[in-house]
């Protein structure tokens, strides 16, 4: 049989009932807990626990996305992806860069025009791609964004 010593006990008990008394607050009603602060003395506990917002009656969370700061980040990962596929295809361009959310190039060699086109598809099935003579722009279509 299990014997825990009397002291040990005690503190338990006495551990018990000082959280039982400090809880008590919290389950009184506004009224009762008001005469508490009145009229107890000052070293009982009297304080209620201040709950968040989530435990008095829920949140309401309201998220919003800023989709011009996403197309921005897609649109300079487009411009790094097709950076690093066009070099493995060993398709030569100039002047890629971002101009008003569109991805623009000029291809130096206009035979590589339907090489280029496959690997924007790879990247993204989704894309408007626009072409006139070696210029080429990207974008992002209206349905993906």
């Amino acid at each position: 049989m299990l014997y825990i010593e009397r002291w040990k006990s005690t503190l338990i008990a006495f551990a018990v009932v000082f959280g039982i008394l400090y809880a008590m607050p919290n389950l009184l009603d506004k009224k009762t807990v008001t005469w508490m602060q009145e009229n107890l003395p000052s070293f009982l506990p009297t304080q209620t626990v201040n709950l968040g917002l989530d435990l008095r009656g829920g949140s309401h969370l309201l998220l919003e996305v800023e989709i011009n700061a996403v197309v921005k980040e897609k649109m300079q990962a487009l411009l790094d992806q097709t950076r690093r596929d066009f070099r493995k295809g060993k398709i030569g361009y100039k002047g890629l860069s971002l101009v008003s959310g569109a991805l623009h190039f000029e291809l130096t060699d206009l035979d590589k025009e339907d090489a280029a086109r496959k690997i924007l598809r790879e990247i993204d099935r989704s894309l408007e791609v626009e072409s006139s003579g070696k210029s080429m722009m990207v974008r992002m279509s209206e349905k993906s964004i």
